[in-house]
């Protein structure tokens, strides 16, 4: 029964950064960074992006709403390609997860990569590749760690929620790689055992090109049609550009940030680059790139139209399908959630920033709504508990002190 609830957090003064502006501004749940689960994630916390907004609005964003930022736009395209991840859970733990010690980036870049992150495609999602934003961390492999972007291997041996644990090493050239023992930076695993990579000068834009050919990164090679293996490195189409082909692939996919290819079908093998949500009524997505407007649902995650989100007593299949602040029942109807201290059997029964723990007291399978506390944080009250494994000390949640070996 244990996890955590989230949504967007951002604060009224800086809603919108990098072209990323958030619907849940003006509210807030007390924490200022926990909102409902996976439904505000995907629909009333979905993203509008807007591309008149500055980057002044950055400024005053702190560390840990831009982490938070950084983590909505992740679980958010996550849930619009139909693999939805924990990363929600990872919030208690902003900003020391991925601007803390050991970390590689600035809180600039992570909103970049924030925005990035919007537009990666659901193929890349589905095959577990990630972006190029997405740096390692500076610790060596042995050093103390809590979080896995603080390693320069990308591997803490700690479950990321806040324990002690150690960097994994990278295995040394020549020797034997998988995916638990990673190769360094500029070292491919090949047929399991490290290779050097060698760095190729890039091609200049306009020649022609396949899929082996080193093409500048802002114009990789793009074929003509569907299943061509020879085409030109080419710009990156952009809004209202068709989507661009790689070698070989059966379907158009190449389109620049923020925008993403979007389908006049699912079967359709190219389309329009565009970054503009549907409305109610409109086709929705993984099958054809598009994502639902703000307080509407997709009611098929491959392929279906946006409906208006449910209120009180309609039918939904789960919590997404359903308005702020209300869960979806084993009745299959949207219902109220409870309150602090009251009798839970499922999360989602809970407000935001709420947890369901079963207490020794309670009956079994039952618990309380309880409220999570991240880092920095205030805790010791009733009904009340730090994340993970965050200790409570002198009455804010704190990371512990790691020994070296974790």
């Amino acid at each position: 029964m244990r996890s955590w609830a989230v949504g967007v957090g951002v604060a009224t003064t800086a809603c919108c950064v990098l072209a990323l502006c958030f619907a849940a501004c003006g509210g807030g749940d007390g924490h200022g960074s926990k909102a409902d689960s996976g439904s505000d994630l995907a629909s009333d916390a979905a993203v509008a992006l807007d591309a008149s907004m500055s980057l002044d609005a950055a400024i005053a964003l702190t560390p840990k709403q831009a982490c938070e930022a950084y983590l909505d736009a992740a679980c958010t395209r996550a849930h619009e390609c139909g693999k939805p991840l924990n990363c929600e859970s990872l919030k208690p733990f902003c900003p020391d997860n991925y601007l803390g010690v050991g970390t590689s980036r600035t809180k600039e870049e992570l909103l970049a990569c924030a925005e990035a992150r919007l537009s990666q495609s659901c193929q890349d999602i589905q095959n577990g590749i990630d972006l190029p934003c997405v740096l390692n961390g500076t610790l060596a492999g042995g050093e103390a760690c809590h979080f896995s972007p603080q390693c320069r291997s990308g591997s803490c041996s700690s479950d990321n929620h806040g324990g002690c644990g150690t960097c994994v090493a990278f295995a040394a050239n020549g020797t034997h790689c998988d995916s638990e023992n990673l190769c360094d930076v500029n070292v491919d695993c090949v047929a399991q055992i490290c290779m050097p990579r060698g760095v190729p000068t890039a091609l200049p834009v306009g020649s022609a090109c396949n899929a082996q050919s080193s093409c500048p990164e802002a114009a990789p090679c793009i074929v003509a049609s569907a299943g061509a293996d020879t085409g030109t490195c080419t710009p990156i189409p952009g809004e209202g550009q068709p989507c661009g082909f790689f070698p070989g692939a059966p379907s158009a996919t190449v389109c620049a940030p923020p925008t993403r290819c979007v389908r006049p079908s699912p079967s359709s093998p190219t389309g329009t680059c565009s970054h503009i949500p549907r409305p109610v009524g409109g086709l929705c997505g993984s099958a054809i790139g598009a994502a639902c407007e703000v307080g509407a649902f997709c009611n098929d995650t491959q392929s279906g139209t946006c409906e208006l989100l449910h209120t009180v007593g309609q039918p939904c299949q789960s919590t997404d399908q359903c308005t702020s602040k209300l869960f979806c029942s084993d009745a299959l109807s949207c219902a109220p959630r409870v309150d602090a201290g009251m009798p839970c059997t499922t999360l989602e029964q809970c407000q935001p920033g709420q947890d369901c723990v079963v207490t020794s007291a309670g009956d079994a399978g039952v618990g309380l709504c309880i409220d999570v506390a991240g880092i920095g944080e205030p805790c010791g009250g009733p009904n009340q508990a730090c994340a993970g494994a965050l200790l409570c000390v002198g009455g804010t949640c704190t990371l512990g002190v790691c020994p070296m070996g974790g």
